[in-house]
């Protein structure tokens, strides 16, 4: 529907006679003339539609009123037509700009270059060592080699690699980094990893009221981008 609204309130503005706003499609269920347009409740809740006057080309000699001619679609210069046709689409855009601003200031999950612990199962190695959930695991230390962790595929490959030996972790908890010292399982039980933790790389990230906006128009445009290439590789 508020695809529909953009092209009735451009519509209405280029001075087009919008001769019937439906919600939902047809059969009409029921309907109310306000001024020149009737505003219809249909059967069908899928949506809805806008008719505007002398919308077709076929209707400009043959079945418009020589009296509303330039009220109708098809004597519109094509700038003033394509604003029509274009609200449509701008309406969508901006409804999805308000979301997702609106998300943004509840909290998202985003993505992070950290591996973060999500969760500790008990008399786990990670457990016996103090981990915690929220714990940022930041290095892993062997025979005075340190080794980042940036990404859950890292964590995963040294701690099959240092299996049954003790290594340093270095974590950051609150913003304040420490260590500890744990031995990964070879053969951990059923259903677990040699650490015994779960672990994310995404984070939640909240912006105050006034940035939400800002950066939800930047991923409503990053959003547009992505569809927009993807539907040109169909048409290619």
């Amino acid at each position: 529907l508020i695809h529909e609204l953009g092209h009735f309130i451009a519509a209405k503005k280029q001075g087009i006679m919008v001769e019937e706003f439906g919600f939902g499609f047809p059969p009409r269920v029921w309907s109310i003339k306000y001024g020149e347009t009737t505003y219809s409740l249909n059967l069908l809740p899928i949506g809805g539609f806008v008719k505007v006057y002398g919308e077709e080309y076929h209707e400009e000699d043959s079945h418009v009123d020589p009296k509303l001619r330039d009220r109708a679609f098809v004597s519109k210069k094509p700038w003033q037509k394509a604003i029509v046709i274009v609200a449509g689409v701008v309406m969508n855009f901006l409804l999805a700009w308000v979301l997702i601003s609106y998300l943004f200031t509840q909290g998202v999950p985003t993505p992070s270059n950290h591996v973060i612990v999500d969760g500790v199962t008990k008399e786990s190695p990670a457990a016996a060592a103090g981990l915690r959930t929220g714990d940022i695991i930041v290095q892993i230390t062997n025979d005075k080699t340190t080794h980042s962790v940036k990404k859950t595929e890292d964590l995963i490959k040294y701690s099959r690699e240092f299996a049954g030996r003790p290594v340093v972790f270095v974590i950051e908890r609150a913003g304040q980094p420490m260590q500890r010292i744990i031995t990964p399982r070879a053969n951990p039980p059923k259903g677990e990893g040699a650490l015994g933790i779960s672990v994310t790389s995404f984070i939640e990230r909240k912006y105050p009221w006034y940035e939400a906006p800002i950066y939800g128009l930047g991923h409503s445009f990053a959003i547009s981008g992505a569809i927009a290439s993807e539907l040109g590789k169909t048409v290619v």
